[in-house]
């Protein structure tokens, strides 16, 4: 009886647990809720008052500029009043003046008003002119300088009419730079009477960069530069040894007469000054003396261009240490370089792999002739709209003349 007891109480523990924690549960729920719905309608009652404060504003911004406008509009319409009551003062006071004038103080009168207006209409045509050419000039000069910025972007001269009336040709001059690989020999000779010759004969190998100019009519500058390390060394045909630290260093300083064949294939003729500073393992030697090259440059791209050199050059050798030891009668050096040049401001306009590259640039060319055309058009109806206002001007002021006239005779 007391198990029964005891588990029936237990039952209705656990039953009155769970009943307490389903109230509360649902209480808090509830509460969340109304905190919830509290807190989404004082967002909603903020924004309907920042919106309300945004409108107040903006309608008391709209009722000050409409105040202001019409005080702007109050303000220029008294202006007009003052500015019409002067002239009617002026011309009332002109009838006056008129009235007690004599006939011939009259006509004096008027001839001084008429000579004054016409000095007035002459000076303000006088300004007009001065002004149009100031524009003519300034639009020329603007003009003038577009030329010679599109001659420069697309490579090639221009021909503009100067300000004398002579044709003005103006070429496009760039600086490129080009470089590679060389190889070159150094031939030096000691004359012998009673036997062969000494025959001394350097191969040496290394890269070369050179800089010059293109556009220049004629001639172009050109300066290289080339480092070496020897690769065999003879004499008399019989190899030498050499130490690996044996270098040289070339330079060369000419002027480049270019001639170009179809388009796709350029020669250049260089003759110039020579000069060959030479560490070897007995000398230091110097050769100076002039030097001929021959260079043919293949357009390959737009941008690419592959230069194939050969030169030679007749040098006097005995500049450095071996003067006194062992001078040279004869010293001459043969080169063959193979180099590239890649360069945006001066592409090739006629080359093997982009021949559609010329197209474009006849498109861009009829583009800019266009408008070029357009704005000459506008420029010609601004400044025949120019003069059929200078006219129109010159018309009012014979009316008004007129007008004074006829009130001085009345």
């Amino acid at each position: 009886m007391m198990n029964k007891t005891k588990k029936i109480l237990s039952v209705l523990m656990i039953l009155t647990f769970c009943f307490t924690t389903t109230i509360y549960a649902e209480k808090n729920e509830t509460e969340k809720s109304e905190t919830t719905i509290s807190k989404e309608e004082k967002a909603a009652l903020k924004a309907q008052a920042a919106a309300q404060k945004k409108a107040e504003k903006e309608a008391l911004a709209a009722q000050k500029a409409e105040i202001a406008a019409q005080k702007k509009a109050e303000k220029e319409a008294q202006k007009k009043m003052k500015e019409a009551e002067k002239q009617a003062q002026k011309e009332a006071a002109l009838q006056k003046k008129l009235s007690t004038m004599s006939e011939e103080e009259r006509k004096a009168y008027e001839e001084k008003q008429s000579q004054k207006a016409q000095k007035e209409a002459e000076e303000a045509q006088k300004k007009a002119e001065k002004q149009a050419l100031a524009e003519q000039k300034t639009e020329e000069k603007n003009q003038r300088k577009a030329e010679i910025k599109q001659a420069r972007t697309e490579g090639k001269e221009v021909v503009i009419e100067a300000p004398n009336g002579q044709s003005l040709t103006i070429p496009y001059i760039n600086v490129v730079f080009d470089e590679g690989l060389s190889l070159t020999q150094v031939t030096r000779i000691i004359k012998q009477t009673e036997r062969t010759n000494f025959v001394f004969r350097d191969v040496m190998a290394g890269a070369y960069m050179d800089v010059k100019t293109i556009g220049f009519p004629g001639i172009n500058p050109i300066f290289r530069i080339a480092a070496y390390t020897p690769l065999a060394m003879t004499f008399n045909y019989v190899p030498q040894k050499t130490l690996l630290t044996n270098y040289a260093l070339d330079s060369f300083l000419g002027f480049e007469f270019r001639h170009s064949m179809l388009d796709y294939l350029f020669i250049d003729i260089t003759p110039g000054v020579h000069m060959l500073y030479q560490v070897t393992d007995r000398f230091s030697l110097i050769n100076l003396g002039t030097e001929l090259m021959l260079t043919c440059e293949l357009p390959i791209s737009y941008n690419w261009t592959i230069l194939v050199s050969g030169a030679g050059s007749f040098d006097y050798g005995n500049f450095g240490s071996n003067k006194i030891i062992e001078p040279y009668d004869y010293t001459w050096q043969l080169t063959c370089d193979l180099g590239v040049r890649y360069t945006t401001k001066m592409p090739n306009k006629y080359n093997y792999l982009n021949q559609n590259e010329q197209m474009i640039k006849d498109k861009k060319d009829a583009k800019i002739a266009k408008k070029q055309a357009q704005k000459e058009k506008r420029a010609a109806k601004k400044a025949e709209a120019e003069q059929k206002k200078k006219a129109k001007n010159e018309q009012k002021l014979r009316e008004k003349e007129a007008k004074q006239a006829a009130k001085g005779e009345q």
